[in-house]
């Protein structure tokens, strides 16, 4: 586990936060501010607890990367994985090898809850390692004026097969923290619902105009609803395979969409609950 210089650390601040969509004028800019304005108040405790966690941060990433290692379909070396605490606001996130973890979180959370979590994000870095494929990156340019209606669909149905096996390792709403209950809240309602929100999904990604102004435009209402339930989503979908096949099916559909899917689709049919169009299945490309 490492930190970064500051000048580095804000430099990759911007990034993350570039990836993400922010009101700066209203409430995210003002709740970002609270964040390091306590960040800023709580610093010696945050540098002490830093101190403590790396000095068993080699027990923490064995721990974390056996679990995530034990939903992956081949070994993958996570020896060179790094860590590196960046001021995020309460949150984790991984780019290629390297994940980025709030240093308030890990202090909130302490060794086992570090552990969880980095389970989760080393599990990302496994997918990474073994397809290429960078979707959670902090370089990811989702604009919707360069992308396509295939490559919408194929990031979506790619998030949902990344982030539902990675849920199974270890999901976040465990952690129970009361400032995550709004979010845990808004899963638990989209995982009651699930066959509607998929539907509708479904129908926006289908219905969809083919060129200029329109497209642009509706591309970019699209990723605000389709990519905003990612979780819940596709952890149900990764619980209705493994309960059907069990988790060897599921696994080995890491970083194949188009298998995790198509997988899905024949468990949904076995036990009776939603399912796609063969239209939608025919558009993820493999």
């Amino acid at each position: 586990m490492a930190g970064l210089r500051p000048a580095r650390a804000w430099s990759i601040v911007r990034k993350i936060q570039d990836t993400r969509p922010h009101d700066w004028k209203n409430s995210e800019g003002l709740r970002f501010a609270r964040y390091l304005a306590r960040l800023k108040s709580l610093e010696p405790k945050v540098a002490q607890s830093l101190v403590a966690l790396k000095k068993v941060a080699p027990r923490i990433r064995q721990r974390a990367a056996a679990k995530a290692q034990s939903f992956l379909p081949s070994p993958v070396s996570l020896a060179t994985t790094r860590v590196a605490f960046v001021p995020m606001d309460y949150d984790a996130m991984v780019d290629r090898t390297t994940v980025y973890f709030d240093p308030l979180l890990a202090v909130m959370i302490g060794e086992v809850g570090v552990t969880r979590l980095l389970s989760h994000e080393f599990h990302h870095i496994g997918r990474f390692l073994l397809t290429g494929e960078n979707i959670s990156g902090i370089d990811l340019n989702l604009d919707p004026r360069r992308l396509s209606w295939t490559g919408l669909i194929r990031f979506w149905a790619s998030l949902l097969e990344m982030e539902g096996i990675a849920d199974l390792v270890f999901d976040v709403r465990d952690l129970g923290l009361p400032r995550y209950r709004p979010m845990m809240a808004r899963r638990q309602r989209v995982t009651a619902t699930y066959g509607q929100h998929l539907r509708r999904a479904e129908r926006i990604l289908l219905d969809r105009p083919v060129s200029g102004r329109a497209q642009r435009r509706e591309i970019g209402r699209a990723m605000q609803v389709v990519l905003r339930d990612a979780h819940p989503l596709g952890r149900r979908m990764a619980e209705t395979v493994q309960s059907e096949f069990g988790r060897r099916k599921l696994i080995q559909c890491v970083g194949r969409p188009e298998r995790f899917f198509r997988a899905y689709q024949d468990a949904a049919a076995a036990s009776g609950v939603f399912r796609f169009s063969e239209e939608l299945l025919t558009n993820i490309p493999s």
